[in-house]
This record gives structure tokens, sequence and C-alpha cells, in this order.
């Protein structure tokens, strides 16, 4: 019984949070709406697509890696997608954020992306055969096979043919270990909105 009351009330609120965001968008206000309420969550993902230029941050972890009880990360993360998505906004691009957990369970994996705040999509399981671990370390966009990391891309999507097109996707910055990611956080913080 405690628990579908602590369901309902955690469905009341994710409602709140997405029926202003709506409202928000509907109104014309979304940016406005988006940085509001970014203040006190962090990141909210957009839920649109549109042609252009998008920067995604992808964060590489697992339950067992240092980022998984370290509070900067933790806290730290949320607020610094919201810093990046208002950085690409500046410059005209949209923002998109990912998550990959290499957990072998896709439960422990949910888990402790859930500690680090909102996605726009996540991954997890199979460890390092998981298809983000694998397409991000060791495929397309290959870097070292060390947790945690963020990658940040960018990437030119069309999505107005009655496809979505990714026509060309580079990368702008790597950084690998908890040291390189609260180092970061820390200076985009302190500059309001990084690369």
């Amino acid at each position: 019984m405690k628990r579908a009351f602590v369901l309902a009330a955690g469905i009341a609120l994710a409602s709140t949070i997405v029926l202003s965001f709506t409202f928000g968008v509907s109104t014309g206000r979304a940016h406005q709406r988006v940085d509001a309420i970014s203040q006190v969550a962090g990141y909210l993902p957009s839920m649109r697509l549109r042609k252009g230029t998008e920067r995604v941050a992808i964060f590489i972890g697992s339950s067992t890696c240092g980022a998984a009880e370290d509070d900067r990360v933790v806290k730290g993360l949320p607020i610094l997608w919201a810093d990046l998505a208002r950085g690409a906004r500046e410059k005209g691009m949209s923002f998109s954020t990912i998550g990959i957990a290499v957990d072998w369970r896709v439960s422990d994996g949910m888990g402790f992306l859930q500690k680090l705040g909102w996605f726009d999509e996540v991954m997890t399981g199979r460890n390092w055969l998981n298809q983000g671990a694998y397409r991000f370390i060791f495929s397309d966009l290959a870097g070292p096979s060390s947790v945690p990391q963020i990658l940040l891309i960018e990437r030119d999507i069309d999505p107005t043919q009655g496809t979505v097109q990714v026509l060309a996707e580079r990368i702008v910055d790597r950084k690998v270990g908890l040291t390189e990611i609260v180092a970061w956080i820390e200076t985009l913080r302190s500059t309001k909105g990084g690369a």
C-alpha cells in the first residue's frame, strides 16, 4: 500500500512537470519555462526534432564506477546538461542527452542513470556489448574503454523528408575519468554555457 502511494505521488509530480512544460511550449514560452524549471530540476528533454545542428552530450558509466557515488557528478550532471543546452540554444543548435550504463543487468543501469537526472535516451545492459558503448567507445566515434566518460558531439540532422537523416557527426569533446568530468562540470558552471 505504501509503495502504491509513493508511485502515485511520483507519477503525479512527473505529470505536473510534463504538463507545465507542455503548456509552456504550446503558448510560445518554451525556453523561459525550461530555463525556470531547469533551475530546480536541471536539464529537461525538449521532446521535439528540428532540422539543423544538434549538440548531444553522452554520459557513459556504470553503477559500479566512481560517478555512481560522487555527489559532484550526481548533483552536477543535471545542471551541466542545462548549461550545455542553454549554450547550444544560444548558438542556434538543438540539444539532447544520452545516458549509457554498461551494467550487465538492465535494472542496475536504469537505477544508476535515474540518479543522474533526465536523459532524452538511455541504453543499459550487456556490459561492453551494449549498443551505445559499442558505438561510442569501440566503433563509429571510438575512444578509451573506460568509465565514467562524457562525449560531446555535434551532428547535422534532417527530420523533414519522412525519415530522420543524420548527415554528419563529429566529436567536440570527450572527458574520461572522474577527475576530468568534475573539472569540466566546474569549468562549465563558471563560464555558463560551455563549448
